[in-house]
C-alpha cells in the first residue's frame, strides 16, 4: 500500500514522517511539498500580505529553515503536490497541516488533520472543561482561538513555534496549566514537544501527527 504525504513546506519532511512511519509498518510512503519547486528568491511572493482572510502558516524548508507562508497563495501549489503523489501511485493522501484545506481533491481518499484533530478533541474533552491549544505563530492566535471555541468556549491559546525558539519559550505553556486537555495544533510538533508541554502543565496532550498516523493505521492496515 502506497500513501502520499503532502506538506505545505518542502519535502521530504524527515522531522514528521519518521514519527509517522514508525506506526505504519508495511506502508510505502511518498512525499511532495507545495514549496518543492520554489527557490528562496521566490519565497517572498508567498509570504502573507495582511489581506483579510489571508491566514499565515508556519512550515520549514528541506534544510530545516523555518518559513511563514500565506495559505491562500499556496493553495494551488498544494493541489499540485496532491496530484504529484497520486501520479506516483498513492492509494490515499494525507495533508501534513492542521490548517483548513478541504477544497483539495483527488480520486483517492484524502485525510485532513484539521478535521481529524477537531473531532478527536471534541470526543475526548470533558464537558465544561478548559481546552489549551499550542499554535506556531502569534499572528494565528486570534483565528485559532475562534476555531477551537466552536468546540470549547473556554479555550486558551499560546503561540510557540516548533521550528525555532521552542526551548527558549517553552515556559510560556505554563499559562495552559489547569486545562483538561491540550492540543498541539500543528504537524510540526513532535513527541519531544508533547513531553515538554505535559511536564509543565500536567495535562493530557494531543499530538496531531500521531492522531493522523493512527487514523491511517486504522483505515488502511489490515492488522
Amino acid at each position: 500500500m502506497k500513501v502520499g504525504f503532502v506538506t505545505i513546506g518542502q519535502s521530504p519532511r524527515t522531522d514528521i514522517v519518521s514519527d509517522i512511519a514508525s506506526l505504519l509498518p508495511g506502508i510505502d510512503i511518498v512525499e511532495s511539498g507545495a514549496l518543492d519547486s520554489v527557490d528562496r528568491a521566490d519565497l517572498a511572493r508567498l509570504a502573507p500580505d495582511g489581506q483579510p482572510g489571508d491566514f499565515p502558516l508556519n512550515s520549514r524548508l528541506r534544510d530545516g529553515t523555518p518559513v511563514t507562508i500565506s495559505k491562500a497563495k499556496i493553495y494551488p501549489l498544494m493541489q499540485v503536490a496532491v496530484d504529484t503523489v497520486v501520479a506516483q501511485g498513492a492509494a490515499a493522501v494525507v495533508v501534513l497541516c492542521t490548517g483548513e484545506f478541504r477544497h483539495l481533491h483527488a480520486p483517492v481518499l484524502v485525510l485532513f488533520p484539521e478535521r481529524l484533530l477537531t473531532h478527536f478533541v471534541q470526543a475526548a474533552l470533558p464537558e465544561k472543561a478548559c481546552l489549551g491549544v499550542l499554535a506556531p505563530l502569534a499572528d494565528q492566535v486570534s483565528a485559532v482561538q475562534s476555531r477551537w471555541r466552536t468546540i470549547c468556549p473556554e479555550t486558551r491559546v499560546v503561540s510557540l513555534s516548533p521550528y525555532a525558539g521552542f526551548d527558549q519559550g517553552v515556559e510560556a505553556v505554563r499559562d495552559l496549566a489547569g486545562c483538561a486537555l491540550i492540543v498541539l495544533d500543528c504537524l510540526g510538533y513532535s513527541q519531544r514537544h508533547k513531553a515538554a508541554v505535559h511536564e509543565r502543565t500536567g495535562a493530557p496532550v494531543v499530538l496531531a501527527r500521531t492522531v493522523v498516523a493512527r487514523t491511517v493505521q486504522e483505515l488502511l492496515l489490515s492488522s
